[in-house]
Parts: C-alpha cells; structure tokens; sequence
C-alpha cells in the first residue's frame, strides 16, 4: 500500500541555520509516528512544513502524492492539524467556530450541527461551547483545536503538542483518540516531549536534535540499539538534551 505521507531530504533553512535537513520518513495508514526531539529540534518546523505553511529549501514532502507546499489546499482537506497554540478570535464561541469550519468544508444543515454537538461533547466543551474561545484556558483551547482537526475525520492527523496544557484525565483522552483515529485507519503524525506518552501510542519515532535525524524505529528498537531500558533513557543518550 502507497503511504500517506512521505518525507525525502526535508530541509528548511533560516539565515545560516538549518531548523531541519535530510530528513526522510514514509507514514502508511493505521501507523503513528512519533517527532521527538529537544526544544529547537525542528520538530514544529518539520509540522509546520508538511502542511505547507513553511516551503522547503531542499527536498520536500508529499501527502496522498501531492505536494504538501504547492498542493497545500488539496492536502488539508483530507488533514487535520493541531498547533501547539492557537489563539482564536475575539467574541466568537466554540460552537460558533466549529460551525464556521464545517461550512468552510461545505458541511450544513443538521448533519453540521449535530456533528459540532459531538464534538464539543467528545473534548468535554459542551458546558463551555458558547463562551468566546479567546478567553478558554490553555487545556480548554488545546480541546478545541483537537475538535476542529477531527471534524471532517481527516485520513491524516497530525499532532504538534497536543496534550500540552492537558490534565492527566486529558491526556488520556488524547492517547485514546489517537489509538481510536490508528483503528479506524488514520496516518498520525504526534509531536511530543512526553515521551511515556509516545512509547505508548507510536508505532514509530523519528528522533530530531540540532535540526538532524538522530534515529528513526519502533521504540524497541530504539531501546535495543542503545541498550537501555525506557524510551526516556534512549532519547538522552542520543541527544544534546540536558
């Protein structure tokens, strides 16, 4: 089977520094691969391009064999992405920008409002779904973001950060969704620091620091190559992580 996202020679330069270079990773379906990595990695940088927010200076990527940067639009439709953050507009409520995303993506009439009804209640937000989202907290906000990438049930998910700001009983629920969305046959992308939480859910980890790929394979194999008991103890042998 074709995978859903392929990576090749990935780089994306600022001034003389490199955020990210030579990276190369293929992500089929029913697969979650893990971006690791120390701050300044290039771990949101790597997010960032494969949806095409940032252009590539060398190689690139492609999604459903379309270019993420120059097919962007015809990418996102079959995507959802959660930023780390994302600051939501002043005055308009949970239930206010859901609907607004499911007309952009041509869903109306009942078949919008009930789906936006088991959103909210899916991220715990029903309570809270018609106060302006500009005033949620970090865990609320992270909650809707979570609901607007899953409201077309994207074939490819990707993830930066997305039990950041969570409680323990949130980052539960995101572990679910993401082993829920791996069943139902979704290709995720899941950038963390939570490393228990990535040897839990991935499939795969790609292991970044300085910009460079460290290492790439299931956890246990990761563990095996470095001798080492937990994916924390190998994720610090192979880094410059303090």
């Amino acid at each position: 089977m074709e995978p859903v996202l392929i990576t090749a020679d990935l780089g994306r330069r600022y001034g003389e520094r490199w955020g990210i270079r030579n990276l190369s990773f293929e992500l089929g379906r029913g697969e979650v691969v893990g971006l690791l990595g120390p701050n300044g990695s290039g771990k949101t940088t790597t997010a960032h391009l494969l949806v095409g927010l940032l252009k590539p200076d060398e190689g690139g990527a492609t999604a459903f064999g379309l270019d993420c940067f120059s097919d962007r639009e015809a990418v996102l439709r079959s995507t959802g992405f959660v930023q780390d953050s994302a600051q939501w507009p002043p005055g308009m409520s949970a239930r206010q920008l859901l609907a607004f995303a499911a007309w952009s993506r041509g869903m109306t009439g009942p078949h919008a409002t009930e789906r936006v009804a088991e959103l909210l209640a899916s991220v715990d937000l029903s309570a809270a779904a018609d106060r302006p989202a500009a005033e949620f907290s970090a865990g609320m906000g992270k909650r809707l973001g979570i609901a607007m990438a899953l409201l077309s049930n994207p074939d490819l998910l990707l993830l930066d950060e997305p039990s950041a700001g969570l409680d323990p009983a949130g980052r539960a629920w995101v572990e679910a969704m993401i082993l829920q969305r791996k069943s139902q046959g979704a290709a995720v992308i899941l950038s963390t620091h939570l490393l228990d939480h990535a040897e839990r859910v991935c499939d795969r980890v790609v292991l970044l620091d300085q910009g460079s790929c460290r290492a790439q394979g299931s956890p246990g194999e990761l563990l095996e190559t470095t001798g080492t008991a937990t994916l924390r103890e190998a994720f610090l042998q192979l880094t410059s992580a303090p």
